[in-house]
């Protein structure tokens, strides 16, 4: 009993001097970064995913805004509407001969 008492006199000591503090720290961070439900191995993964996520966002924006001022280069300009007709779809008129040669 006299032991225990010392062992448990020897634990206090432990844990109210400086490496008591740094040892409950540590467990505390390594806890945090394995361990915990938001830890954050999981949080600089995501961080990662998501900055990946907005750099494709930023390219379907500049997309999304060539189509859209293509429609509206198609709607307004005749000219324009042909010659997308013509290389896009082979198109021509009916009086006329289209020559494709390959490169």
């Amino acid at each position: 009993m006299k032991n225990l008492t010392k062992y448990f006199t020897y634990v206090k000591y432990f844990f109210i001097s400086y490496y008591g503090y740094l040892t409950i720290l540590i467990i505390f961070l390594v806890y945090l970064t394995f361990f915990d439900k938001n830890n954050f191995l999981d949080k600089w993964k995501l961080s990662g995913e998501n900055s990946d996520k907005r750099t494709e966002i930023n390219k379907l924006k500049k997309t999304v805004e060539q189509n859209q001022n293509q429609a509206e280069l198609l709607r307004n300009n005749k000219t324009y509407l042909e010659q997308y007709a013509r290389d896009s779809f082979n198109m021509k008129e009916e009086n006329e001969d289209v020559f494709l040669f390959d490169e």
